[in-house]
Protein backbone atom coordinates (compact mmCIF):
# COMPACT_ATOMS: atom_id res chain seq x y z
CA UNK A 1 0.00 0.00 0.00
CA UNK A 2 2.59 2.24 1.05
CA UNK A 3 4.45 1.88 -2.98
CA UNK A 4 1.42 3.41 -4.49
CA UNK A 5 1.68 7.14 -2.53
CA UNK A 6 3.54 9.67 -4.32
CA UNK A 7 4.99 12.58 -2.11
CA UNK A 8 3.90 15.67 -2.66
CA UNK A 9 0.42 15.05 -2.52
CA UNK A 10 0.23 14.98 -6.70
CA UNK A 11 -1.00 12.18 -6.90
CA UNK A 12 -4.68 13.06 -8.35
CA UNK A 13 -2.91 16.23 -10.03
CA UNK A 14 -0.83 13.29 -12.25
CA UNK A 15 -3.54 10.99 -12.50
CA UNK A 16 -5.96 13.82 -13.85
CA UNK A 17 -3.37 14.68 -16.70
CA UNK A 18 -2.69 11.19 -17.54
CA UNK A 19 -6.39 10.22 -17.75
CA UNK A 20 -6.70 13.22 -19.95
CA UNK A 21 -3.21 12.43 -21.96
CA UNK A 22 -4.80 8.95 -22.41
CA UNK A 23 -8.06 10.05 -23.85
CA UNK A 24 -6.89 12.56 -26.48
CA UNK A 25 -4.27 9.73 -27.33
CA UNK A 26 -7.10 6.99 -28.11
CA UNK A 27 -9.09 9.17 -30.24
CA UNK A 28 -5.75 10.75 -32.22
CA UNK A 29 -5.04 7.06 -33.42
CA UNK A 30 -8.79 5.80 -33.69
CA UNK A 31 -8.83 8.56 -36.53
CA UNK A 32 -5.47 8.17 -37.79
CA UNK A 33 -5.58 3.94 -37.93
CA UNK A 34 -8.73 4.45 -40.34
CA UNK A 35 -6.84 7.27 -42.60
CA UNK A 36 -3.88 4.68 -42.85
CA UNK A 37 -6.15 1.60 -43.40
CA UNK A 38 -7.40 4.17 -46.44
CA UNK A 39 -11.36 3.14 -44.81
CA UNK A 40 -13.08 5.87 -44.45
CA UNK A 41 -15.94 4.09 -42.60
CA UNK A 42 -15.65 2.20 -39.26
CA UNK A 43 -18.27 -1.01 -40.59
CA UNK A 44 -15.93 -1.68 -43.26
CA UNK A 45 -12.66 -1.57 -40.81
CA UNK A 46 -14.40 -4.54 -38.34
CA UNK A 47 -15.84 -6.37 -41.27
CA UNK A 48 -12.00 -6.49 -42.71
CA UNK A 49 -10.80 -7.09 -39.13
CA UNK A 50 -13.32 -10.13 -38.68
CA UNK A 51 -12.65 -11.83 -41.66
CA UNK A 52 -8.87 -11.17 -41.01
CA UNK A 53 -8.28 -9.35 -44.51
CA UNK A 54 -6.64 -6.29 -43.04
CA UNK A 55 -2.67 -6.55 -44.04
CA UNK A 56 -0.34 -3.93 -43.45
CA UNK A 57 0.98 -2.16 -46.79
CA UNK A 58 4.43 -1.20 -45.64
CA UNK A 59 5.39 -5.05 -45.84
CA UNK A 60 3.65 -6.16 -48.69
CA UNK A 61 6.13 -5.25 -51.18
CA UNK A 62 8.83 -7.08 -49.18
CA UNK A 63 6.41 -10.27 -49.32
CA UNK A 64 5.66 -10.40 -52.20
CA UNK A 65 9.47 -10.38 -53.06
CA UNK A 66 9.60 -12.79 -51.00
CA UNK A 67 7.27 -15.04 -52.39
CA UNK A 68 8.79 -14.64 -55.69
CA UNK A 69 12.42 -15.82 -55.14
CA UNK A 70 11.16 -18.74 -52.93
CA UNK A 71 9.00 -19.80 -55.98
CA UNK A 72 12.28 -19.49 -57.82
CA UNK A 73 14.23 -21.32 -56.46
CA UNK A 74 11.41 -24.19 -55.56
CA UNK A 75 11.16 -24.18 -59.69
CA UNK A 76 15.17 -24.10 -60.05
CA UNK A 77 15.38 -27.61 -57.67
CA UNK A 78 12.68 -29.52 -59.46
Amino acid sequence: MARNKVKGGNAGYIRHALAGLDVFLRAFLDVHVLEFAGLEDLAALLALDEFSVLIAAYDLHAEVLAGSLRARTLLSRG
